[in-house]
Parts: structure tokens; sequence; C-alpha cells
């Protein structure tokens, strides 16, 4: 039999819907409840902060006080953040922007953690490689 781990997440789109700053404003909302939910709710083991290492920045633009809280969840793997700096877009106009996105996160985030992550698959576009630094 095999085991299968069911995480729960979010595809976090910047700039889909609403502009940065609106958007922001319901990250932390979201980022304060998930805090809150995994450090007092040890039955909810895991979250994935989807949409790059750039969510992170936002949110602690906000709240630069929770720093320390997100580190602690991603060191005690609870919480996962996706090893991009923004979501990857098949569609710019530059493949460099990839590259360097890809770059930039693999200081794991500023939170010490890193995925090791060779494909991505984007739901809503198409799948690419990327080089691994693994």
């Amino acid at each position: 039999m095999k085991k299968v781990h069911l995480i729960s997440g979010t595809h976090w789109d910047r700039e889909w819907r609403h502009t940065a700053e609106q958007s922001k404003l319901r990250l932390v909302d979201l980022m304060d409840n998930i805090i809150d939910l995994l450090e007092t709710k040890p039955e909810y083991k895991y979250f994935c902060v989807d949409g790059g290492t750039i969510v992170i920045e936002d949110y602690l633009s906000i709240r630069p006080e929770n720093k320390q809280r997100i580190i602690d969840l991603v060191k005690s793997k609870r919480m996962f953040i996706v090893n991009w700096y923004t979501l990857p877009d098949e569609h710019r106009r530059a493949r460099i922007a990839r590259a360097q996105s890809f770059a930039r996160s693999q200081d794991g985030g500023r939170a010490g953690r890193r995925h090791e992550v060779g494909l991505h698959r984007d739901e809503l576009r198409s799948t690419f490689a990327v080089a691994a630094t693994v």
C-alpha cells in the first residue's frame, strides 16, 4: 500500500484579479490565519505557499513581526514555500525572467529551506523543465 500525503496550500497570483496592493491586503488576512492555524492545531500538519517567495516578502512588508514565526514553521517542515521568486509564466517576453526568478529563489526564500525541484507544473500554462541545483 502506498502512502499519500495531502498538503493544503494556495496558488497565489499576485496580480491576477486585483492590483498588487489589493492582493496584499487579502494575503495578510490569509497568512495571519494560516500561521495561527499551524501554530495552534497540530492536526493541521502542512501548508504550501505557492506563488513565489515574493508572496512572503509582500506579507512581511505589512507584518515584519511575524518573520520568525514563518521561519520556525518552514524549518519544522509545516510550511512549504515554492522555490520561485515569482510564478514562472510561459508567455513572458524574455525567458531570462524565469531563470532569474529561479536563481533568486535558491536562497530558500530567506527562511532557511528550499524545495529540491527540477520540474514545475503550472496548471494554467504548460510544463517546463528547470535546471535543478540540487
